[in-house]
């Protein structure tokens, strides 16, 4: 099986892809960040706040916490510019019985199956997260239901 499908890229599309995959890979940061800033916040309003070991506590979940305001609000938007500055507008991707192949104006690519650690689908997108740490977000709005099972059949046999 060979499947050809073009993908035209927006800034909107770029920043969504960005959000589905931040949201699939780091969900626990992004939900235990402010339940720790919280936490802390309550231990040093119930203990008076005056010790060392507060400071470092306050000091480390109040990173965590802008550290994950920084990757769902602000990295994907980085990214979009990044895209926008290479001159990013469209890209092939080939599904192949090898793996997937894209190619844009900015170069080619090629990942075979096995190259694949983990995947989701979202409503918008196919994230596939790379062994090398890369990602790829491309979106499904043209995958038929056949593409999306064979997708599937081949990343759970690796």
């Amino acid at each position: 099986m060979q499947t050809e499908i073009r993908v035209l890229y927006n800034r909107g599309k770029i920043v969504r892809g960005g959000k589905a995959y931040i949201l699939k890979k780091h969900f626990q940061d992004l939900l235990l960040s402010p339940l720790v800033l919280m936490v802390v916040l309550f231990w040093g309003y119930k203990t008076g706040a005056n010790s060392t070991v507060f400071g470092i506590a306050i000091t480390f979940s109040v990173f965590y916490f802008c550290g994950s305001i920084y990757l769902y609000f602000l990295k994907p938007y980085h990214s979009a510019n990044h895209w926008e500055k290479v001159g990013l507008k469209e890209a092939i991707f080939r599904i192949t019985e090898s793996g997937i192949e894209s190619e844009s104006n900015i170069g080619k690519s090629a990942f075979e199956w096995n190259t694949i650690k983990k995947y989701w689908f979202t409503e918008e997108f196919l994230i596939l997260v790379y062994k090398s740490g890369m990602h790829s977000s491309i979106p499904v709005n043209d995958f038929s239901k056949e593409l999306k099972s064979f997708i599937v059949s081949k990343l759970e046999s690796e």
